[in-house]
């Protein structure tokens, strides 16, 4: 699954997010794994909590800076997975 974001750190409550990663790990199926990329358009690192679900599921996280950077990871990402 790949979920593309802004890149605009908008985190809600911590405990939201907390709830959000225990629920994809617990959730996770190891026979059939369902991965969390995420793709953030933003010229710095991808925000904390993009990197957090990505993670709970084996998943990757990365950002752009442009149209370009994004579709260049996107097509890496279906390389990868």
């Amino acid at each position: 699954m790949v979920l593309i974001s802004d890149g605009t750190d908008t985190r809600g409550d911590a405990e939201d997010l907390n709830e959000l990663v225990r629920t994809l790990k617990q959730e996770q199926d190891r026979e059939k794994p369902v991965y969390i990329v995420t793709l953030a358009i933003t010229d710095g690192e991808p925000p904390q909590d993009l990197k957090e679900i990505s993670e709970a599921t084996g998943g990757t996280s990365h950002a752009g800076g442009s149209l370009q950077d994004i579709q260049e990871r996107y097509l890496h990402t279906l390389s990868v997975f």
